[in-house]
């Protein structure tokens, strides 16, 4: 499941959608697969930093000049310990989470515990991705991100659904 990634023109159009008035001390991507997305958001704001996560660092992603960490982002609490460790104002997250069945071994309360709880239930990676991604999120950061049909459409997510919309204000 973490070999599909995000094509260029996907990427610059979900970068394009964030608005120009917003300036992101960071972007991060911890589903980075090649850095495509990062890539996407480099030739927008080309000296912003930007942050890399996979659970499998590949010779592409390794060749970027991207802050690079090879783990697994559905630990939540080791995510935020690394990703978290600066005092980042404005934050853009990127993901294109991969996609398929995936039981957590990991537990995690605090931020979006209900949502994780409903991911959990759910035994797919997209859904637990997501909740490492949101646990990134503080009010004014901006999210942009390609989200499987299935969070949308199967009746199986429609708790998890609920829960994730509410937490959104969309921005076009």
């Amino acid at each position: 499941w973490e070999k599909y990634y995000t094509p260029a023109v996907l990427g610059m159009e979900i970068v394009s959608l964030i608005p120009s008035s917003f300036t992101p001390d960071v972007i991060i991507d911890i589903c980075a697969g090649q850095g495509g997305f990062l890539d996407q958001a480099q030739t927008k704001w080309p000296v912003t930093p930007c942050i890399a996560v996979d659970i499998c660092i590949n010779l592409e992603l390794n060749k970027k000049s991207f802050e690079i960490h090879k783990m697994d982002a559905l630990n939540i609490d080791l995510l935020k310990k690394i990703i978290l460790n600066k005092n980042y104002e404005s934050k853009l997250i990127l993901a294109n989470p991969p996609f398929g069945y995936k039981k957590s071994n990991y537990e995690h309360s605090g931020k979006h515990e209900a949502l994780f709880r409903e991911a959990k239930k759910l035994n797919r990676v997209e859904a637990l991705m997501l909740v490492s991604n949101l646990n990134l999120l503080d009010i004014g950061d901006y999210f942009g991100g390609v989200i499987p049909e299935n969070v949308f459409m199967s009746a199986n997510f429609s708790n998890f659904r609920d829960k994730f919309i509410s937490l959104f204000d969309n921005v076009y």
